[in-house]
Formats: structure tokens, C-alpha cells, sequence
């Protein structure tokens, strides 16, 4: 009997350690894993910053909170720090009766960011006392079907060499913890160090028994400790001021085979790796990154490191890739590029497929700084747009990817050519470092980032044939990046705010609507100069409301020229955001309109006729506001 019971449990402590082994490929603190999936994901933990279904919403990153752990000892340990007891008081979240007996720590920093390789949330909190440091580190999971990115809730000690924050403060820690892999929790344990990368950016790099992975996290831009010094501004440790940067920001410069370790290099990548041509056409040669094993970051190469073999129908001339004119339809043309690195040879693909009647466009845009509260660019005091910017351009339906990246100048204009019919989306991926006046700052410190989508081609009307016609040059693409100033409790709170857009232009005198789901509740403002709007919902019903825009030429008639907003009426996806907003910060939302010609393609344009004895319009072809269009 006894040796039957040892035999189940060493069995089922084998099949543990089978599971978790499966579960730790990419999952945990190493990204996705082929853990089960749930009915619904993890909550992480992160801030608010807006509706998800918004363009450009996503993660953003609070100002650091500086007040001690809810329940602490009226000292300033804590039972994660070392040397500390960590006793509790009260525990009620005020100051209680416990004590402790080690140094006394400085106030907790908070850190928080994403995963440089997704979008999973970090929450680094630590305090310092001379060299000592210690803290917790909490990792969002993403439990959703076809993906899982597990999550990770770890303490940690190490120590601090040089100044922190600054390029010579480095923190290495050793750590223990849990990683949360959609369900089921896995023991962990390994070693990370921290320290601030560039002026935009600390990153954590985290190694555990399951593989390793880095985070990057907003900085606070203070120094609050140096190796064995005391830490400074205990008071508060509030953050202070960018340092305004002492020489501009460059690119990087493509990288030669000369300049890189092959240990350094997980792989090369050629964008665009697909490509569609019809017989005779033409296309650039590929634009080849390597990506660097350590944190997967992508580095242009040299187009002189790369040598190209390529498939029978293809040939170079004058710079460029020719598909022979005889290649047959539905034929597919590999080029193999190949980079040497320390005697290591690397190899990537793009495969052409050829298709008769194929057509290509282009796709343009331009990033600008989306700043909140709104400021007028006119005086030159706010930069417009980065001083250069890197952007992909990728596939946001299908299986997704990227199709090509490039780089823009300090316009911030950039140009996508030969882009084959598709849905795409442009996404910032890194930038220059910029200093913003009055203490505005990146609403997410840390890319990638991105705003509207576009099609190719795309569906525009057309005066001369007075019909929607596709259109193969997608221009004028908003890639806005928010830049905020710190908002104090009840500045913007219950207010939804923003642009009203045509064109990505600013338009004035347009009515702004709010109305809840089912009727009932409505509120309406009109935008102002340069089509700014702010509507008060902080004390509407609870509920979803319908967020509507339109600017009528004649009130209470129908005309061409009338400004209606595009997701209504022409998208049938309306804007729904759900109100009052519980952000402190309020809720953003531009909203792009058009005319009700370009929307619809057809309408009257008949003036209408005034009854002297009633002042009302009377017309054939006319609908009242209130039996809507």
C-alpha cells in the first residue's frame, strides 16, 4: 500500500514537471505559450488611457505614486525590502503601530511599461536605501483565445552601481515568483538588471529558468539615489523635469557586417518578405534588418552587406528588381539574400508572386504630435512632429505582419510605394527623442504607436464620374502621437474631448452629440477653433452613449455641402464610448467628418422654400433632422 501511494505521487510530481516544462516554451516572463486557454483574460495591471477601440488608445503610463503599501508600519520598511520586518499596524492603510529594524528605505518608485515585443504590462515597484534595493514586479497576463502571453508576479533584492536614473546607475537583482501561465501558476526564479537605455527609456531585462525577455519602462527623469549615497528627496520623490537634450537625436546608421558579433544576431529579415508584381513589373530590392537575439530589436543593414541571388524571371537593372514580361501568371519568383557576419552566414527571403493585371499604390502619411490640452503649432514653441521616426507598415487584417518599414525626416512625412491591395495600418516604432514645453510629455513613453488605418485601394468619391471610384494613392494618414500634460484630479475628469477632423484638418462650428444607448440621456457642444471640443459628461445616466457630429449648411434641411461624421454614416460603426468616463483624465476621441455627398454619393441640392406664413422650409426631396438621414 505504501509503495503504491509513493509511486502516484511521484508520478503525478513527474507529470508537473512535464507540464510545466510544455507550458514554459515562450509563455511565462518569455512571451506566449500553449497553456489552456480561459473564458476570460487576467486583468492586468495597468492604467487607464482611453477606450481600446480607439485609434492610438492603448497603454499609458501615470506619474509614479509615492505613497507607502496600504496597511505598512509607521517606519519606512517594508516585508519585501531587507532587514525590514514589515509588520503591519492597522491595517487600514494609514499609518499603523509596526516597526522595523532594518535601514530605513526611500520612497517606492513606480515603473510602469510594455514588453518590447507585445503588449503585455509591467509594473516595477522598488525602494532604495544606499545600495540596497528591493521590490516587486507584477507581468499582465493575455488569456484570450488563440492567445496566450503569460504573466509573471515576482519580489526581488539586488544592489545599485552609480546613479540612479542615469547612464552609469545600473540595478542587478535576483528574483523569485510565480509565473501566471493562463490558469495555471509556475514557480520561477533567475536574475534581471535594470537600467536606463536612453532618455525615453529604462529597460528591464529579465532572465528566468524559462528563457528571457525585456520590458520597457517610462522613465522619471530624477536622480534618487548614487551606489552608497542616501536617497535623495525622501519627501516626495516626485519626478521632475525633462533635461532638455544637449545635441539633436540622430538615427541609427545601417549597420555593416563588420560592426556586429554573430552571438549578437538571432536572425536577418527582409521587408517586404511578400511581394505581388504583375509581368514587367518592377520593385526595390528589399530592405534587410538584423534582429538581435538579446531583445529583438530590428537594425538596418548596409545594402552593400547583403548579396542577392535571384529566382529564374527576375533580374537586376538600374538598381531595381524587373520581373520578365513572360513569366506566367500565378508564378512564384524567391530572392535569397545572404549577409556574412563573422564567418556565419545569414539568409532571408522575399517570395514575388506574379500576377496578370496586378496593380500597385502607394500609401502616405505623416506623424504629428497630438497634443492635449490642445495647443496652437502657429508660434513654432511646440514640435509638430519627431526629428525622424521610423514607421512600419503592416497587415491589420489576415494573419497580420509587417509589409515594409521606413524612415521619415523632421517633416515626419512618410511614403510606402508599390503597396499591393490589402488592409494596412502604419505604426510608429521608434523616434527621436524630443523635449516638450510646459511640462507636456509622451502620453506612452515607449512605442510602437499608431492611429489611423487605410486600404489600397482606397474608395473616395469622384465629382467627374459622380460615384465612389477606388483610389490607389492612400494619402493624408494621421499617425497622431499623444503628448499630455499631467492632468490633477478633476481637471478633465467626466469630459470627453478632442479634434473635430476633415482631412485632418480642424473643423470649427460643428454640434457634438452624446446620446445613451436606447434613448433618453443627450448632451451637445460644438467645436470650437481648430475644432476643438470638450463635452461635460460627468453627470449623464450610466451607460453606453453614441457619440455622433454634424454641421448642417441650412438648419433642418438635407444639402451636399452639410458635415456629417464618417463613422456613422459611412462606416456604420459609431462611435460608442460609455459615460460618465471614470478616468481622471477624461476620455479623448477626434472625430473625422465629411460631406454628406462624399459619404453617400448622392443627395439634392435644392434650396428650400420659406412659407411666409409659417417661416418653416417646405421641399420634394427633403428630410427633417428629426427623421434622420
Amino acid at each position: 500500500m505504501m509503495k503504491t501511494v509513493l509511486w502516484i505521487v511521484a508520478s503525478c510530481l513527474v507529470a508537473l514537471s512535464a507540464q510545466a516544462e510544455w507550458m514554459s516554451i515562450g509563455g511565462g516572463l518569455g512571451g506566449g505559450g500553449n497553456a489552456p486557454a480561459q473564458t476570460a483574460p487576467e486583468k492586468p495591471d495597468k492604467p487607464s488611457s482611453g477606450p481600446s477601440w480607439f485609434p492610438g488608445g492603448g497603454n499609458s503610463n501615470p506619474e509614479p505614486q509615492q505613497t507607502a503599501p496600504s496597511g505598512s508600519g509607521s517606519s519606512g520598511g517594508s516585508s519585501w525590502f531587507p532587514g525590514g520586518s514589515g509588520s503591519s499596524g492597522n491595517n487600514s492603510g494609514t499609518s499603523g503601530s509596526g516597526s522595523s529594524s532594518g535601514a530605513e528605505a526611500g520612497p517606492e518608485i513606480v515603473y510602469t511599461g510594455i514588453a518590447h515585443m507585445d503588449s503585455r504590462p509591467a509594473t516595477l515597484r522598488m525602494r532604495i536605501s544606499g545600495n540596497q534595493v528591493a521590490g516587486t514586479l507584477e507581468i499582465g497576463s493575455i488569456c484570450a483565445q488563440n492567445i496566450h502571453l503569460g504573466g509573471a508576479s515576482i519580489t526581488f533584492t539586488g544592489a545599485l552601481s552609480g546613479e540612479w536614473e542615469s547612464k552609469t546607475g545600473e540595478i542587478n537583482t535576483t528574483w523569485q515568483g510565480k509565473d501566471h501561465m493562463c490558469g495555471t501558476d509556475v514557480p520561477n526564479n533567475g536574475v534581471f538588471k535594470v537600467f536606463l537605455k536612453d532618455e525615453n527609456t529604462v529597460h528591464l531585462r529579465i532572465n528566468g529558468q524559462r528563457g528571457q525577455y525585456g520590458y520597457d519602462l517610462k522613465p522619471h527623469r530624477k536622480v534618487y539615489a548614487s551606489g552608497n549615497a542616501a536617497v535623495a528627496d525622501s519627501a516626495t520623490g516626485q519626478p521632475g523635469k525633462p533635461d532638455k537634450p544637449t545635441k539633436p537625436d540622430k538615427p541609427e546608421a545601417p549597420v555593416g557586417s563588420g560592426e556586429l558579433d554573430p552571438d549578437d544576431v538571432d536572425s536577418i529579415m527582409a521587408l517586404p518578405s511578400a511581394m505581388t508584381l504583375p509581368p514587367g513589373g518592377d520593385m526595390d530590392f528589399p530592405v534587410v534588418f538584423v534582429v538581435m537575439s538579446e531583445d529583438g530589436e530590428k537594425r538596418m543593414v548596409d545594402d552593400a552587406a547583403i548579396k542577392w541571388t535571384l529566382g529564374k524571371g527576375a533580374e537586376k537593372k538600374d538598381g531595381k528588381i524587373f520581373i520578365s514580361s513572360k513569366v506566367a501568371d500565378g508564378e512564384k519568383i524567391t530572392l535569397v539574400g545572404r549577409m556574412t557576419i563573422g564567418g556565419k552566414v545569414f539568409e532571408t527571403k522575399t517570395v514575388v508572386t506574379v500576377r496578370e493585371g496586378e496593380k500597385l499604390g502607394t500609401y502616405n502619411g505623416r506623424i504629428m504630435f497630438d497634443y492635449s490640452p490642445f495647443v496652437s503649432l502657429k508660434a513654432g514653441t511646440h514640435p509638430v512632429s519627431p526629428a525622424w521616426a521610423e514607421v512600419e507598415l503592416r497587415h491589420r487584417l489576415g494573419s497580420g505582419g509587417v509589409f515594409a518599414r521606413t524612415r521619415t525626416g523632421a517633416d515626419g512625412q512618410f511614403t510606402f510605394r508599390n503597396v499591393p491591395r490589402g488592409f494596412y495600418q502604419a505604426w510608429a516604432v521608434k523616434m527621436a527623442s524630443t523635449s516638450f514645453p510646459d511640462g507636456y510629455e509622451l502620453e506612452k513613453p515607449n512605442g510602437p504607436w499608431t492611429h489611423d488605418w487605410g486600404d489600397v485601394p482606397e474608395m473616395r468619391w469622384s465629382e467627374e464620374a459622380d460615384k465612389q471610384v477606388e483610389t490607389w494613392d492612400v494619402a493624408h494618414k494621421a499617425l497622431s502621437i499623444r503628448v499630455a500634460q499631467p492632468k490633477d484630479q478633476g481637471s478633465m475628469a467626466g469630459k470627453l474631448y478632442g479634434r473635430v477632423l476633415r482631412d485632418g484638418r480642424g473643423v470649427t462650428g460643428v454640434k457634438v452629440m452624446a446620446d445613451i444607448d436606447g434613448g433618453g440621456s443627450h448632451r451637445e457642444t460644438t467645436s470650437g477653433d481648430d475644432g476643438v471640443y470638450v463635452l461635460d459628461l460627468s453627470d449623464v445616466d450610466s451607460g453606453r452613449y453614441w457619440i455622433r457630429a454634424e454641421k448642417y449648411i441650412t438648419k433642418g434641411w438635407a444639402r451636399c455641402g452639410d458635415l456629417l461624421d464618417i463613422a456613422s454614416n459611412q462606416k456604420q460603426a459609431a462611435h460608442i464610448i460609455s459615460a460618465p468616463p471614470d478616468s481622471l483624465n477624461g476620455e479623448q476621441l477626434d472625430i473625422p467628418v465629411a460631406t454628406r455627398g462624399e459619404i453617400f454619393g448622392s443627395c439634392s441640392d435644392e434650396d428650400p422654400v420659406e412659407l411666409p406664413e409659417s417661416g418653416r422650409f417646405q421641399g420634394v426631396k427633403s428630410r427633417s433632422l428629426g427623421e434622420g438621414w
